[in-house]
């Protein structure tokens, strides 16, 4: 049981450990942050550092190759991400979303569905709030709910880690620098599937079992989410009313239903959500030219959705593309 350590290091000063810092300390643990670039308690981390601590955490940042997760990683102690470490102390449900793209927006719409229908929730992870800090706060209670964007980095390490259920929206190809190959990239994300509780809801988008037919076994209560014609009562000024984000709302409705919450608190989060900055909105119009900005879409996937989805309008597109060679 992780109450059961006494001390555990931490890899990387960042945003996720120092909240796994805190989380610790706040345990009883002592704990030593080692951070390469010298900005934690030890800059190195050899053989004979293994036997000073009883767990290891790690930020997302960190890769399998790593020289340090491969000592970690040989021993029999626990290996987490800050995610999976933070999960145990959590008392509430647990909801997980991954995907290649989306997740930050179907995170968001869970989590305000969720407290429009009555429910305390909270939006953590890869979405900029490690779930360390809510563990640590008032939130932190049996009938709240955590919603979890989990990037294929954090899922890596799925030690700690159980769901309550889980939306794996899509699945394309991107990190191939982290990765040998999309098999490999794949795999990371399918670890989530094991953290599954019993019985709980799994919500696969249809590229996912495209690109692996076998990963809709994986439970009796997995569901295959397809698109759908708009859902009645959502508004066509609802950013969920066309593609992309259609597809989008088709999964998080799937999993609504599983969980047997009310569909309309879902729908009206949905007609008032604004999605964060940089996700195809139109920001100006000069004469009968229009501009979007789209610059989250940092991958072909969700390049070419944004075009799919500005193609419906019956215009000519040009696409102004930028960024590093």
């Amino acid at each position: 049981m992780a109450g059961a350590f006494e001390r555990v290091a931490i890899f990387g000063a960042g945003l996720s450990g120092q909240a796994a810092k805190r989380l610790a300390i706040e345990r009883g643990m002592k704990v030593c942050i080692f951070d390469e670039g010298g900005q934690g308690d030890e800059a190195n981390f050899d053989q004979q550092s293994l036997h000073a601590f009883d767990a290891f955490i790690f930020s997302p940042g960190f890769a399998m190759q790593h020289p340090w997760r491969v000592l970690a990683e040989g021993v029999t102690k626990p290996c987490y991400s800050e995610l999976g470490f933070a999960a145990q102390y959590w008392r509430g449900q647990l909801l997980g979303v991954t995907g290649t793209n989306g997740k930050t927006t179907l995170t968001s719409l869970l989590c305000a569905g969720l407290e429009g229908a009555g429910h305390v929730a909270v939006a953590a992870g890869n979405i900029g709030s490690p779930l360390s800090d809510a563990v640590l706060g008032a939130v932190n209670r049996s009938d709240a709910y955590a919603v979890c964007e989990i990037s294929s980095f954090q899922a890596e390490l799925s030690e700690g880690l159980r769901l309550d259920g889980l939306i794996w929206i899509n699945f394309a190809e991107d990190h191939l620098d982290r990765y040998a190959n999309l098999a490999d990239y794949f795999a990371a994300k399918q670890r989530l599937c094991s953290c599954l509780a019993p019985d709980a809801p799994c919500v696969l988008g249809a590229s996912v079992v495209a690109f692996d037919p076998a990963v809709a076994d994986i439970s009796h209560c997995t569901l295959v989410a397809q698109a759908t014609e708009p859902v009645e009562g959502l508004e066509p000024h609802s950013p969920f009313y066309q593609s992309p984000q259609s597809e989008n709302f088709a999964l998080a409705a799937s999993l609504w239903r599983a969980l047997d919450l009310p569909l309309e608190a879902l729908i009206s989060r949905a007609n008032t959500l604004q999605l964060a900055a940089h996700r195809l909105r139109q920001v100006e119009v000069w004469g009968e030219v229009s501009f979007w900005d789209d610059s989250k879409a940092t991958n072909f996937h969700a390049a070419l959705a944004a075009m799919d989805a500005l193609n419906e309008q019956k215009v000519p597109v040009f696409w102004i593309g930028g960024g590093s060679p």
